[in-house]
């Protein structure tokens, strides 16, 4: 269980977010579960964990399919080599169908899909650097528009969002003071670090993990460039503050396809988001 407390500034407060968001596709806040990534409260610092070295699983290829824990397996033992080595690569593929039974703007069937390739570098493993990891991730989108059948306003489904293919993150993160304190620069999904919902990933919509406070949250599928810190004396206790890119929550530019262009520009937008949380947990 946890305790959330949370707050976010711009410097566009006498902009309507809501006919910016008629232009940018946030209805969503994005999948809560992306196997790879990772979130506020499934953080583990590069070397923290005392699992042993992995080692190919020679009986991976007499078990049923069903039943492997990633669906193309080891590899042959190559991905297993590769984790060893400091190399972690994941994906999920995501794909819905929906129907409009009754009532809604138009009663029809959707379809749609998100495929997401990630990988974590440890770079303690790889190149000796204590606490320092980088994170890549990739994905796909396709598919029509459930929301404007039903004519919501939340989003009926995690991965609504207008077709597209980006490089959503690309972040450095460096621990440091016994992984007491951390510091991440790059592309970020803004809702892995604030405002995140534990619940919300049990639900296929995506109303469970929406904030009232957070509004203008570089999230899924326009993550943006910035620089967050956490401090975490505690593993029950953590304060986390942000600084990003608000050139698509506020002035409806796409971060998603775009490197980090506006956030060192003010010629497409000249706005940025403030962002802390505290967080105190509990078992129970």
């Amino acid at each position: 269980m946890a305790l959330i407390l949370g707050c976010g500034t711009t410097t566009a407060i006498g902009q309507s977010y809501a006919e910016v968001n008629e232009e940018a596709s946030h209805e969503a806040r994005g999948p809560q579960d992306v196997r790879g990534r990772e979130t506020r409260t499934e953080r583990e610092a590069p070397g923290e964990s005392d699992e042993a070295p992995a080692t190919p699983d020679d009986d991976a290829e007499a078990t049923p399919w069903f039943q492997w824990e990633r669906a193309t397996g080891d590899w042959g033992g190559a991905r297993t080599r590769l984790e060893n080595a400091g190399v972690t690569i994941e994906a999920s593929l995501i794909a819905e169908w929906y129907a409009v039974l009754d009532g809604g703007v138009d009663e029809d069937s959707s379809v749609r899909a998100m495929l997401d390739i990630n990988a974590t570098f440890d770079l303690e493993t790889l190149v000796g650097l204590e606490g320092g990891e980088v994170f890549i991730d990739l994905y796909w989108l396709d598919g029509n528009s459930l929301s404007e059948d039903a004519g919501d306003f939340q989003g009926a489904s995690n991965i609504e969002a207008d077709d597209r293919y980006e490089v959503a993150e690309l972040w450095y993160q460096q621990y440091f003071f016994d992984d007491r304190f951390r510091l991440k620069v790059g592309k970020i999904e803004g809702n892995a670090e604030f405002g995140f919902v534990d619940a919300a990933g049990e639900f296929v919509n995506s109303s469970a993990g929406f904030s009232p406070t957070f509004l203008a949250l570089p999230t899924f599928p326009d993550p943006s460039t910035g620089i967050v810190i956490g401090w975490s004396p505690v593993e029950q206790f953590s304060l986390t503050a942000g600084f990003m890119d608000g050139a698509s929550t506020i002035d409806g530019v796409r971060t998603g396809t775009q490197g980090p262009a506006t956030f060192f520009s003010d010629d497409r937008s000249d706005d940025y988001v403030w962002m802390g949380e505290a967080n105190l947990m509990w078992d129970g």
